[in-house]
């Protein structure tokens, strides 16, 4: 009986100490503070790659559970990715965690010309429609969590209401990038595709570099912008901004 209980304990013992030795250790990434030279994995074509880049050594990934099992598995000191896909993700892959303080947090707005505040007003009201009807939330979702839903304006729609000129720098994926075939796509533009539609007018795409949006709003070479435009005092001191359409919340993913 003794001898089946020290056997018993023995392997016991040599459990836990395989078990431990598998086991990853805690991150030390606490805060965005601690990024500064670690390895940190975005999604390609996401935000985070445009503001994780300030930080560590940026791993692309094509999938958010190869990214977090390489977290997980200690190949990546953390993941930076968008709050609502880290919502989906993060509880399947286990053993990790979503910091309380998010890397940024900022409400994205068209930019609009001073002089038409006609057109703000449609816009917000657009807005309001696309999320009453649960539209908006389709389209954020299909961008941001990996959900295979895409805008498409009603068939017979009417556009007869003229053409608004949406301008986007077409580099800030999901919001707005070009596929191989030169085509603008993006989270962005189906907002504003869908906002056009209820408008009842046609859009034309501009593409321009994100550091000249406000201008070509502000001196009437575009209607509206949109790419990451929030209502700073500089920014607000140009143009109008419409209600926000969207919150981009980027958050860090280390192991618990």
């Amino acid at each position: 009986m003794k001898k089946t209980f020290i056997i018993a304990l023995i392997f016991s013992i040599i459990v836990s100490v395989t078990a431990c030795a598998g086991k990853m250790p805690p991150s030390t990434v606490k805060s965005a503070d601690d990024l500064n030279g670690r390895n940190i994995g975005v999604l390609q074509n996401s935000s985070a790659v445009v503001y994780a880049a300030d930080y560590g050594t940026l791993h692309n990934y094509t999938t958010a559970e190869s990214m977090l099992a390489d977290v997980k598995g200690g190949a990546l000191d953390c993941a930076v990715m968008d709050e609502g896909a880290a919502k989906v993700f993060v509880p399947k892959a286990r053993g990790l965690k979503i910091l309380s303080k998010p890397l940024m947090e900022a409400d994205f707005r068209f930019a609009i010309a001073k002089e038409n505040p006609d057109l703000t007003k449609a816009v917000n009201a657009a807005l309001v429609t696309l999320s009453e009807n649960g539209t908006l939330e389709k389209i954020i979702a299909g961008y941001i969590t990996g959900d295979s839903y895409r805008y498409a304006s009603p068939d017979n729609i009417d556009l007869s209401r003229g053409t608004l000129t949406l301008a986007v720098d077409g580099t800030f994926p999901p919001y707005s990038y070009n596929d191989a075939g030169g085509n603008t796509l993006g989270l962005d533009v189906d907002i504003a595709r869908a906002v056009c539609d209820i408008l009842q007018v046609q859009m034309k795409i501009s593409v321009a570099d994100k550091s000249s949006l406000i201008t070509l709003v502000e001196y009437g070479k575009a209607d509206f912008a949109l790419g990451g435009l929030t209502d700073n005092e500089a920014n607000a001191a140009l143009v109008e901004f419409s209600d926000p359409y969207v919150t981009c919340t980027q958050v860090i993913v280390t192991r618990k």
